[in-house]
């Protein structure tokens, strides 16, 4: 449980510092990759 609190502790920290827009950034950017993984895969399949 402490480990926990520690890693959250650290991310709320690493939120302050870098900002809310960067967090969304990356959630867009991992998502834009999902879909282009998918993408190429179903071009290589068909």
């Amino acid at each position: 449980m402490k480990f926990l609190q520690k890693i959250y502790d650290i991310e709320m920290k690493m939120r302050k510092a870098v900002g809310t827009r960067f967090t969304y950034l990356l959630i867009v950017l991992s998502i834009i990759g999902c879909y282009f993984l998918g993408y190429c895969m179903v071009k290589i399949i068909f």
